[in-house]
């Protein structure tokens, strides 16, 4: 099982042998960020939490999925790892921080043995796969989709928007589901058929270096300029009503106090938008 960014989180709960309807609840609590916590940088709260409901049901998860499991990350410039080894449940929840971590909208800031990492799935490619043509890779990647890519056998390329925000609220993700659901009944009414030559487009090997150029100027800047995440209660479920905001810690100033109030209260900001 191999797994990069989100797809980090349900390869380690495949593995753990959890069903199906326990990952609807990990995800329909995901999608409860929705848009507006997004914004306000509080993503990596609820990859915790996520996090948190998987390990509650497996104290000694870093040990069963040893050898089984493959999280993906990237390291500088765009060298893909598999990491299969975990010293402790810390280990491996850091390990999933780094393969899921976009700059600036996951504001855990993690490394990998000392190195600066970003996203997992802007880096991976046909050679990185374990069985390499025979492995059945899923996606829901803008990029799915676009000519000359060759790499995945189930995709739904779903828009940058769907992709980069969480769907909202329950309907989002139960449309998720949904759309999953008939991805497969497709695939299996159609033969079953894999990819015979999985390889990546000519367009995501170049953008994807352009894009990965820019999560390494975002990860500079969200390393040296902004203020660290506070820790959040990893008891919480999500709906972190009482949890701080990107802004706390961050003096008032002409440009923050209007930002931070359009943030902090989405309904003026929806008034406003109007």
């Amino acid at each position: 099982m191999q797994g990069d960014s989100a797809g980090a989180l349900i390869g380690v709960a495949w593995s753990l042998g959890l069903p199906a309807d326990f990952l609807e609840e990990v995800y329909s609590d995901l999608a409860m960020c929705g848009p507006v916590e997004m914004v306000k940088l509080r993503l990596s709260d609820y990859h915790d939490a996520a996090i948190d409901r998987i390990f509650q049901k497996f104290p000694d998860a870093h040990e069963r999925i040893r050898g089984r499991c493959q999280i993906g990350i990237t390291v500088f410039p765009r060298k893909h790892i598999w990491v299969t080894e975990w010293r402790d449940l810390a280990h491996l929840r850091n390990c999933l921080h780094c393969s899921m971590h976009i700059p600036l909208y996951c504001r855990e800031v993690p490394f990998w043995e000392g190195q600066a990492v970003v996203d997992g799935g802007i880096a991976i490619g046909g050679k990185h796969l374990a069985h390499g043509d025979r492995t059945l890779v899923l996606s829901a990647a803008p990029w799915s989709s676009w000519p000359g890519e060759r790499m995945f056998d189930l995709a739904i390329p779903l828009p940058i928007t769907q992709t980069m925000l969480p769907p909202s609220g329950d309907f989002g993700a139960q449309r998720m589901f949904e759309l999953g659901a008939s991805l497969v009944r497709e695939w299996f009414e159609n033969g079953g058929r894999m990819s015979p030559r999985k390889r990546r487009s000519a367009i995501f090997r170049v953008g994807g270096s352009a894009v990965c150029a820019g999560m390494w100027t975002l990860r500079a800047l969200e390393q040296y300029a902004l203020p660290s995440r506070v820790d959040d209660p990893r008891s919480s479920a999500p709906g972190f009503d009482e949890m701080p905001s990107f802004f706390d810690g961050v003096p008032d100033s002409c440009c923050t106090s209007g930002l931070r109030k359009v943030l902090e209260h989405p309904r003026a900001a929806h008034g406003c938008m109007r």
